[in-house]
């Protein structure tokens, strides 16, 4: 009879975790399938804002909103590697002193004839961020040896 009671519970646990199982796999599906299927598989999907969201974030950013030009040179620098977009963005996020968007700058130019602003900008980013400027003006130096000689 113990024996019994046992496989009876063996079976109403494995049956509600069966149950569980399901209803995990049923929201996740429908919760899926709130998604437009067109959006659902597009990689370019800024930080999973749609389309109107991310109009409305380019908006912003080009009124001043430094924290928005930041997202969207972020976006840019990583995700849709438009980096002529990137620069932009980061020239409004840095007007406000936003020690990520001088690093981002810092990363993006690297041409010789940029040395001089990349340096400005080390400059600044040090004023903000001490520990930062130093990480970044020994990445500048290393990529400046790099630089074949003429």
């Amino acid at each position: 009879m113990r024996t019994f009671h046992r496989r009876k519970g063996i079976l109403i646990a494995t049956g509600l975790s069966i149950i569980a199982l399901l209803a995990i796999g049923c929201a996740v599906y429908f919760q899926q399938s709130r998604i437009p299927a067109n959006e659902a598989q597009r990689g370019d999907r800024p930080f999973n804002l749609t389309q109107r969201d991310f109009s409305q974030i380019v908006a912003e950013a080009e009124k001043g909103n430094c924290v928005s030009a930041y997202r969207l040179a972020q976006y840019h620098l990583y995700s849709s590697l438009e980096l002529q977009q990137a620069e932009k963005y980061f020239w409004l996020a840095a007007k406000c002193q936003n020690a990520g968007a001088l690093v981002g700058l810092i990363t993006i130019l690297r041409k010789p004839e940029n040395d001089a602003e990349i340096d400005d900008l080390l400059v600044s980013l040090k004023k903000i961020d001490a520990k930062k400027g130093e990480s970044a003006s020994e990445e500048v130096a290393l990529r400046r040896a790099e630089r074949p000689s003429k």
